[in-house]
């Protein structure tokens, strides 16, 4: 089961801004094409950790796209990735390692998913790109 966003004490979460390059960083190692099969205990705890890191991106993203005004387009997207993340963390992984792998690399996919979401809403560029997109892309 996944932390809560306060229940995190250490790590990309711990304080300050959300550390997204560190989250990059976590879901890479599960996807890279040479990544060897880890074992059962060290997996478990890594995708925990994805499944707190999913935990605080669904609530930040999605606050953030309930921010926007109901005709920006990017808002529906958004909003349908953060349902996505929550129902595939909701899911868990199936009985056994090969499963549990598939699992956490799911995971790993939406966790990215969720960190270009985070960027793009809360970036530097956000304002421009987000809050002024309506669905005919003019203003």
């Amino acid at each position: 089961m996944a932390a809560s966003p306060d229940a995190i004490a250490s790590g990309p979460l711990s304080s300050g801004p959300i550390d997204v390059r560190a989250m990059r960083s976590v879901a890479a190692e599960l996807l890279a094409d040479e990544a060897t099969l880890p074992r059962f205990d060290d997996l478990s705890a890594r995708t925990k950790q994805l499944g707190d890191y999913i935990v605080v991106l669904v609530s930040v993203v999605g606050d953030a796209a309930h921010a926007l005004s109901d005709e920006n387009a990017v808002r529906g997207p958004v909003l349908a990735s953060v349902d996505g993340a929550s129902a595939r963390l909701a899911a868990g992984p199936g009985d056994g390692l090969v499963s549990a792998v598939k699992y956490a690399r799911s995971l790993a996919v939406v966790l990215l998913t969720l960190c270009d979401h985070y960027e793009n809403l809360t970036g530097p560029e956000a304002k421009d790109s987000c809050t002024n997109t309506t669905a005919g892309g003019m203003q």
